[in-house]
């Protein structure tokens, strides 16, 4: 009994021998180790290496040798000979490795952000089919849809989605004009009045200055008729932009632009013009000529006898030659001894 209670004193102040304590069968030392019958060591660390070969350290950790895996002083767990670093993150059996940062897709294309070119667009992800939008489609700067990187019109618009890559007044959402072009590249739009011809004269009605007469388009022939036939309003026929008479008729329409009283639409009167412009009408009795004289039947003042008309000269023979009641030959209007007889007779 009393031998045990020596030992157990011993144990308590291994630091300081008792007197009568029997010799220390391990050795504590820095560099070497003396294993005792149980194996086991206690180094100046104050680690302990048990019959099992685990080993504890000053960090506490773990280390045993029937699984082979390592508790570093994080506090992670490796089993399988798998890792997890110091952000605590875990790795299982299959060998993976997950981190503190797990793999994100925030546009779900199946491409980790880390890996998409642009994570907020589920159109872009390497690997994916190159369209044209003018977008990396697939993560890959080189490859280009075809056209994709060309603008020929420089519009800003890419050749391959620009219907007119030669115009610059075309490209998608443009806005429609009247030009007869697809100005948004949209073949369905057009502007106002830009899909109707309703004089069918081959002019849309949004450039046709008159597109309720066929003879008015532009581009057309003028032709003396008061028209814009050419829908060019400073060119003119000859003669279609003058009036010389101020009779309210071009100069090309009036058939006698030096007298008011001559022009198209007028009404005959006897004058022995032209007054409404049509040859063929007449004022009554001014297409005849009874005696021949050269005067028509209504100037005539005497259309029986070819010695009086309008303009004749007067003679002495008691008639009025000239048509004029005012005008006489001389001596013609006089009869001084009042005997009935002029006295140029």
């Amino acid at each position: 009994m009393m031998r045990h209670l020596v030992l157990l004193l011993c144990l308590f102040a291994l630091a300081t021998p008792l007197a009568g304590c029997p010799a220390e069968v391990d050795d504590d030392d820095t560099s070497s180790n003396d294993d005792d019958a149980t194996g086991d060591d206690d180094d100046a660390t104050g680690d302990d290496d048990d019959a099992t070969g685990d080993d504890d350290d000053a960090t506490g950790d773990d280390d045993d040798s029937s699984t082979g895996d390592d508790d570093d002083a994080t506090g992670d767990d490796d089993d399988s000979g798998d890792d997890d670093d110091s952000a605590g993150d875990d790795d299982d059996s299959a060998g993976d490795d997950d981190d503190s940062t797990s793999a994100v897709d925030a546009d779900g294309d199946g491409s980790p952000a880390d890996e998409d070119c642009n994570d907020n667009d589920p159109n872009n992800f390497p690997g994916n089919t190159e369209v044209c939008d003018g977008q990396d489609n697939d993560c890959n700067l080189g490859s280009m849809f075809p056209g994709e990187n060309l603008d020929d019109d420089a519009d800003g618009s890419i050749a391959c989605a620009d219907c007119d890559d030669a115009d610059a007044a075309n490209f998608p959402g443009n806005t429609e004009q009247c030009d007869e072009q697809d100005n948004d590249c949209d073949a369905a739009t057009f502007a106002t009045g830009e899909d109707t011809d309703i004089d069918n004269d081959g002019a849309v009605t949004c450039l046709d200055c008159d597109d309720a007469d066929s003879g008015n388009f532009p581009g057309n022939t003028e032709t003396c008729d008061g028209a814009d036939n050419d829908c060019d309003s400073p060119s003119f026929a000859t003669g279609e932009d003058t009036d010389v008479d101020g009779d309210g008729t071009v100069t090309c329409l009036d058939c006698d632009d030096s007298d008011a009283s001559n022009y198209p639409g007028n009404a005959e009167v006897c004058d022995g013009a032209n007054n409404d412009c049509i040859p063929s009408t007449w004022a009554a009795d001014e297409d005849t000529d009874g005696d021949s004289d050269g005067s028509v039947t209504c100037l005539d003042c005497d259309d029986s006898d070819a010695s009086n008309y309008p303009g004749n000269t007067e003679v002495c023979d008691q008639q009025d030659n000239d048509c004029d009641a005012a005008t006489f030959a001389t001596g013609e209007d006089t009869d001084v001894d009042a005997d009935g007889s002029i006295t140029c007779l």
